[in-house]
């Protein structure tokens, strides 16, 4: 049964998908599998037998026999990467070509004492580990060119939202200026009513201006300046410190914040206008 058992294991061992072979405590290969075969053009019985020196010249050279030695005398594992493995064995006629990252691993044997060498192929899992590199790599040029376009977007708007505010400006001190040389009260008061209206817009691409381009502006924000602003025209100084306002904190998009300031300088404006001074009758 035990015979058995072993015939079992040596037969697995034959058909791993990875190479295989052993050296007994004199370094004399004692198995040698079909992987191996494959991978070398190395039979069987031209391995088998035969000193590791004679089979694998390379990997009985001193440097790597000081690595193994400890290894034969029953310390731990070793590895040998890649980068020493494609000298390690000789060039067979099969799948060996194609191999572009093997690892060996020289573990030892238990009872007898030897060394069992494993030596898998890591092609694929290196291929795909690059690929994975590449295209993080890729990624993260895409994301790094579409951060510089979204900086420069934002640098746009800023600066077009601050050309706004102040061409705006300029046009609320013309008409401040008209509205100073107007003939009766009525053209003040028309002139006014613009200036109200232009110095709404001014004010909001003047928040656009101060905040990332990304984000709304806050109406609350944008509506309370406003009403200051509308406030103090009319009323002046004391017309503010009556000023109150109880305004929930709200982002919308520019159009409709627009949209709201010109329906709240209507409606503020008015209020003002034919609503009564105060400690004056309506």
């Amino acid at each position: 049964m035990a015979e058995s058992s072993m015939m079992d294991g040596a037969e697995i061992i034959q058909h791993l998908p990875i190479g295989v072979f052993t050296v007994d405590r004199l370094w004399m290969l004692t198995s040698w599998n079909a992987r191996m075969v494959a991978w070398t053009g190395i039979s069987q019985d031209q391995a088998i037998g035969r000193s590791l020196g004679e089979v694998l010249p390379r990997l009985a050279e001193t440097d790597n026999l000081s690595r193994l030695q400890p290894v034969m005398d029953g310390g731990p594992p070793v590895v040998f990467s890649w980068q020493l493995h494609h000298d390690l064995y000789p060039k067979g006629p099969g799948p060996r070509h194609e191999i572009a990252a093997s690892y060996t691993i020289a573990s030892r044997l238990a009872g007898r004492g030897g060394i069992l060498f494993s030596v898998e192929d890591y092609t694929e899992v290196s291929r795909l580990l690059r690929a994975a590199r590449s295209e993080v790599g890729r990624r993260r040029n895409a994301e790094a060119m579409l951060q510089r376009a979204l900086e420069a977007k934002d640098e746009i708007v800023r600066e077009s939202n601050h050309r706004i505010k102040n061409n705006l400006s300029m046009v609320v001190s013309l008409v401040s200026l008209e509205e100073e040389r107007a003939p009766n009260d009525s053209a003040r008061r028309f002139l006014a009513d613009i200036g109200s209206r232009v110095r709404s817009i001014g004010l909001l691409h003047e928040l656009l201006y101060s905040r990332p381009a990304e984000e709304d502006p806050r109406l609350d924000e944008y509506l309370s300046r406003l009403a200051t602003s509308i406030v103090s025209t009319y009323l002046g100084e004391a017309g503010i410190e009556r000023l109150e306002l109880d305004l929930a904190p709200l982002r919308l998009p520019a159009g409709l914040s627009i949209k709201a300031g010109l329906i709240l300088v209507e409606l503020l404006t008015n209020a003002l206008k034919y609503g009564g001074r105060p400690g004056e009758a309506p």
